[in-house]
């Protein structure tokens, strides 16, 4: 099973802190130029994207949606999934 990539790797990869890689992700304006660009050509290069889940931890905002539904069996529910 191919093994995800962290921000962790990234940082090997690049060589800057995971500081660096976490604000270059963020597009924060402390990171030159030269830096973003090489975090972005090893993100794109290995394709790793953000672990949405450490991110809902740790700004506390899932972007989830919960529906509870009463009763499934009801034709009602039924119809509006179609």
């Amino acid at each position: 099973m191919k093994k995800t990539m962290t921000i962790k790797d990234i940082t090997e990869l690049t060589g800057v802190s995971i500081a660096t890689v976490s604000r270059a992700l963020n597009n924060n304006s402390w990171v030159s130029d030269k830096i973003r660009q090489k975090v972005h050509q090893a993100i794109d290069k290995y394709q790793f994207s953000p672990n949405q889940m450490a991110r809902s931890m740790i700004s506390r905002k899932s972007m989830t949606l919960a529906v509870i539904v009463s009763d499934i069996t009801s034709p009602l529910f039924f119809h509006a999934c179609e």
